[in-house]
């Protein structure tokens, strides 16, 4: 393995995971050992890098060796390299905590492959697979061949996968919550990014028309939704989990009484939900548009409440253009 690509954890949970995937692919391409680095206290308790604790990834390592300091690009990260993101970006640059743009220099540039620092570092806030196809030849000429999300649910599905002890519970609360009933799974996030609420009940009422028997699997942030929900229909289950005070954020919440219980909750809820026969969700949210990837649901039972909005389609266009 020539040297060693660091990625460092940011935000919540769906962003890290589209972050990562990136790392993932450039370690591949580039034949570089894989380190994720979830040590920033989102979701680790004592500063322990709690990324190994919820995945396993081929030729990834926990942490970095002590020679993996002798030289790094970004230059920045010199002296830094343990240190969380969210603390260095708030020494150097406070206002890249902003955007992805400003995040630019925290990262090296995916664009070449032939680096002679021993250790590359990457941050962003999701994925960055069309900065990396340009590399895809000889032996990934076959990654060429497929769309960014077909790429990504090959590596949800078979390199960024779950430790087998979250994996189990996942499977044990799919088995209680399910028990053989059609599911609808709905995801409403609604703290520092909210879903319509009214768009989410028009998108279940018009579907449990024509699914009238079923359970409504129900996963957000927010302990209000979670009660009006209950009120409006049958069925409704959940996963059980902590809830920040309403309208706190659940991944920045000081309240929090154990936060990598609060990751792993986190996970059960997006695996179940793409257990479901249906999804229902807003796909500004990278959390439930992880879920959609990971499931093998058709595409036509995958509703997106904001596939229509004219002003979030334009944003993703011009996404594509600043990655």
């Amino acid at each position: 393995m020539n040297g060693y690509v660091l990625v460092k954890g940011k935000a919540g949970l769906g962003n890290r995971m589209l972050s990562a995937m990136t790392g993932i692919l450039y370690a591949m391409l580039s034949e570089r050992n894989l380190v994720v680095d979830w040590s920033d206290s989102t979701y680790s308790d004592d500063g322990q890098n709690v990324f190994p604790k919820l995945f396993k990834v081929p030729n990834s390592e926990t942490q970095l060796p002590i020679s993996a300091s002798e030289s790094v690009r970004p230059s920045l990260w010199k002296g830094r390299l343990k240190q969380p993101a969210p603390e260095v970006i708030q020494e150097i640059d406070p206002a890249a905590h902003r955007g992805s743009m400003a995040l630019r220099r925290f990262s090296f540039d995916l664009s070449k492959l032939d680096y002679g620092e021993k250790t590359l570092v990457t941050l962003s806030y999701t994925q960055l697979i069309p900065k990396l196809r340009r590399h895809f030849r000889g032996q990934f000429s076959w990654l060429g061949k497929m769309s960014d999300e077909d790429i990504m649910r090959w590596l949800l599905r078979e390199v960024l996968v779950l430790r087998e002890d979250i994996m189990t519970k996942v499977e044990s609360r799919w088995t209680k919550l399910a028990g053989g009933e059609t599911m609808i799974g709905v995801h409403v996030r609604f703290t520092d990014l909210k879903t319509t609420l009214g768009s989410t009940y028009s998108a279940v009422d018009e579907l449990i028309h024509s699914v009238p028997n079923y359970k409504l699997l129900l996963a957000t942030d927010n302990i209000g939704v979670q009660s009006a929900m209950i009120q409006r229909y049958k069925n409704v289950v959940t996963n059980e989990k902590w809830f920040p005070d309403e309208g706190a954020t659940m991944h920045l919440s000081e309240r929090c009484p154990d936060r990598l219980q609060n990751a792993i909750d986190a996970l059960i809820d997006m695996y179940t939900l793409a257990k479901c026969q249906y999804l229902v969700f807003a796909s500004s949210s990278t959390f439930s548009y992880i879920s959609s990837l990971i499931s093998t649901m058709p595409r036509s039972n995958i509703i997106d409440i904001e596939r229509n909005d004219p002003v979030l389609r334009l944003k993703k266009i011009a996404r594509k253009f600043v990655i």
